[in-house]
């Protein structure tokens, strides 16, 4: 929570944040490694919501997408990244509709 912070500002944090922690590599079977990162997502009141619990799920849902996916078309996006759920609804407009319900 950033009380009072423009939307600029959380995502400057949130990078800082996400680019500080390094990647962390465990093996849990000994056969493959697994390399764990660090992605955020951010939503602005009121910019993405008009509520408490709107701006949490719009944030949580921006968490989702930048963790990384695949649109039907086979689109990358996310994957270790600060992403605020507007920038999903920028980047992939004819998508966002049918994938923020």
């Amino acid at each position: 929570m950033l009380p009072d912070a423009s939307l600029e500002m959380a995502r400057e944090v949130a990078e800082t944040i996400r680019a500080s922690r390094k990647p962390i590599f465990v093996v849990p079977d000994k056969k493959e490694i697994v390399t764990l990162t660090l992605s955020l997502g951010i939503a602005h009141f009121p910019t993405h919501a008009s509520g408490a619990q709107n701006l949490l799920e719009a944030a949580d849902l921006a968490c989702f997408k930048a963790k990384g996916g695949r649109l039907p078309d086979g689109t990358r996006y996310g994957s270790n990244r600060v992403m605020a759920i507007g920038d999903f609804w920028d980047e992939f407009p004819d998508q966002s509709a049918r994938f923020l319900k």
